[in-house]
């Protein structure tokens, strides 16, 4: 199923579900502010990064709005732009072997962690992935399509997503640890 048609339905879902969630969320991203964020980067998003772009421009980590995974809010094209430029700088000043610079950040949490989507000329191109500086890569899916994919199913049929639940709670998605929950 494509990137788009997921959306589609996580759309739905949200707005059937999980109104306060889904009204956290941005409006899509501008063509302005894709060509923007294209521009910083210095190379061509990923088809699929501009789609989810074009669906929502990301949501702030202080609005309590939708995390792409648990504990991870997605970012909006100028703060995937801003974070992309502070990640790189910090790539090369502390000359870490492990990171690429076609590494593009679309969501982030409180503790420094990344979900990144490889914008290499490689066969990894579009493989999407969690980050952090501590621990480097972590959980990874073959595409955003993908990750959507899994998203979707987890809270259509209430299955851990790295190693997550949720609750609704007062018509918000609120993930928290699986081992944990009642």
């Amino acid at each position: 199923m494509s990137v788009v048609a997921v959306l589609s339905d996580l759309e739905g879902w949200l707005a059937r579900h999980a109104p306060r969630t889904h009204a956290m969320v941005n409006p899509p991203a501008t063509p302005d502010q894709l060509g923007a964020l294209e521009a910083a980067l210095g190379f061509p998003l990923v088809p699929e990064v501009g789609a989810a772009l074009r669906w929502h421009n990301g949501t702030e980590e202080d609005s309590g709005g939708f995390e792409l995974v648990p504990t991870f809010w997605m970012l909006s094209a100028e703060s995937i732009a801003a974070d992309a430029r502070r990640l790189n700088a910090s790539a090369a000043a502390y000359a870490r072997d492990e990171w690429s610079d076609r590494w593009v950040p679309v969501a982030a949490d409180r503790g420094g962690a990344y979900v990144l989507v490889d914008h290499g000329d490689s066969p990894d191109r579009g493989r999407v992935f969690t980050w952090d500086p501590e621990s480097g890569e972590g959980d990874s899916w073959s595409s955003l399509a993908d990750l959507y994919s899994e998203l979707r199913a987890a809270l259509a049929d209430r299955t851990p997503l790295l190693g997550c639940t949720y609750e609704l709670v007062d018509g918000g998605v609120e993930w928290e640890d699986a081992d944990l929950a009642d």
